[in-house]
């Protein structure tokens, strides 16, 4: 009885219920703009969190910025697993924040902007803000595959808008700055077992289930159980 509690004590210590993740910033994404309101310069300025920024400029009341794509993330995500929740972050700011300015940030599956969309309000100070809030969030989307995920034609779209609807005068000219984005895809391996993978560089250990049971394996070394 006492070694049955000490491998099920180990398993647990050892292997959280949770599922795999797989975070990426922006670094390898490729960027671009679609829409036909404030224009982005110096796209690639937001690949990397090094203080370098893109810009869209003269953002006037209730007006938008074009959408920024992060585009080919480059993840690869295990065949079989299942996509359970896809996460966002951004880093960036606004100059000039008398009133609202809004953030708003899509998906693209398949190439094609997704029907759900999260957002916030945007600050004066370059922080990572979080654009979603869960990890089973999936941008009102079905069918999420690791074969989608890992396509060129995956990622997220980006933009601000200089938001009046509260009537508070927000103002004119208002400058929206990009320095990167993040995804996060959050994934429950398939076949079974146990995995290991690395968040931010920190290895992460989880436990995937077989038919709704915690499934994990116990060997022998030098006749001691060994997970």
């Amino acid at each position: 009885m006492r070694k049955l509690l000490l491998t099920l004590f180990f398993i647990f210590m050892t292997c959280p219920l949770w599922g795999d993740t797989s975070t990426k910033v922006s670094t390898l994404a490729t960027i671009s703009q679609v829409g036909t309101d404030n224009s982005w310069n110096d796209l690639d300025n937001a690949k990397a969190e090094d203080g370098n920024f893109a810009s869209a400029l003269g953002i006037d009341l209730n007006e938008l910025t074009n959408i920024l794509k992060f585009m080919d993330w480059g993840f690869s995500i295990p065949t079989g697993s299942t996509i359970t929740g896809i996460g966002v972050r951004f880093k960036g700011y606004v100059a000039q924040t008398e009133g609202y300015f809004l953030i708003r940030c899509c998906a693209y599956k398949n190439g094609i902007k997704s029907s759900g969309m999260v957002g916030g309000t945007l600050g004066e100070t370059n922080i990572w803000k979080d654009m979603v809030g869960s990890t089973t969030y999936t941008f009102g989307e079905t069918g999420w595959t690791p074969e989608i995920i890992n396509a060129s034609d995956f990622g997220i779209g980006i933009y601000g808008w200089n938001d009046n609807s509260d009537g508070d005068n927000a103002g004119d000219n208002k400058e929206m700055y990009a320095d990167c984005a993040e995804v996060t895809i959050y994934y429950t391996p398939g076949g079974g077992g146990s995995s290991i993978s690395k968040v931010s560089g920190v290895a992460q250990a989880s436990i995937s289930k077989i038919s709704g049971v915690a499934n994990a394996s116990i060997s022998k070394v030098s006749g001691v159980a060994n997970q």
